[in-house]
């Protein structure tokens, strides 16, 4: 996200979120910069990140991903109630998207929701997914310990289902 085609990164972005609304890469790629690259100063150029997501949610409002990515947003910027109801919705929409109940499951940590969190971090890990931060920080609240770790590898058996 250093330059971009025609004029700069977020020229790109704007013009592929144009054309198509709910194109993922370029919905993360307008999130990511808004965090890391703009930190927190406004473009006034370029509509915020939450613009981009509120279009994309209304273009295709059955895109479990698009309310995903609005809820990680909404996480990360405090709005935790709001990232709630977005990652339930998303939920509903694809009840076994991998990726959206480990979200969630880190959002319910953040909330101090920690046994449905865990229902979560169990189901995932069960099923061999591959990412350690869930699990890591509900060992930190004291809701994991070594034992759940030793009955997820034997219960796997050393075999993912996700990466299958």
């Amino acid at each position: 996200m250093r330059t971009g085609e025609a004029q700069s990164v977020l020229s790109d972005i704007h013009y592929t979120l144009k054309a198509w609304p709910n194109h993922h890469r370029a919905l993360n790629s307008v999130i990511q910069y808004q965090l890391i690259q703009a930190k927190g100063k406004k473009n006034l150029r370029f509509p915020p990140a939450e613009c981009y997501l509120e279009r994309a949610v209304k273009f295709s409002p059955k895109d479990a991903t698009t309310h995903m990515l609005y809820a990680n947003l909404l996480q990360r910027t405090g709005h935790k109630k709001r990232a709630l109801e977005f990652y339930e919705k998303a939920l509903t929409l694809k009840p076994k998207g991998v990726q959206i109940k480990y979200n969630f499951a880190l959002l319910l940590v953040d909330l101090k929701k920690f046994e449905r969190a865990k229902g979560y971090a169990i189901e995932l890990y069960e099923k061999g997914f591959p990412l350690p931060g869930l699990k890591d920080k509900l060992k930190k609240t004291g809701y994991w310990s070594n034992a759940d770790d030793t009955k997820m590898t034997e219960q796997s058996g050393g075999v993912s289902e996700v990466q299958q």
